[in-house]
């Protein structure tokens, strides 16, 4: 994996990781939704991510 491939997954996981911690303490339910949905994104784009740099690999 280059450096380039593992700062941008790094910063999915931070931005997902941030996004949750502000849903959990977001009072407005609306907003803690959008948050939520935002945090399972790049949770998932990190997962593909993964998933593309294993199979590259084998």
């Amino acid at each position: 994996m280059s450096e380039a491939d593992m700062a941008e997954e790094s910063k999915l996981r931070k931005w997902a990781a941030e996004a949750a911690h502000q849903a959990r303490t977001e009072k407005d339910a609306n907003e803690a939704r959008r948050l939520w949905s935002f945090a399972q994104y790049w949770t998932r784009l990190a997962d593909e991510e993964d998933f593309r740099r294993d199979d590259r690999a084998a």
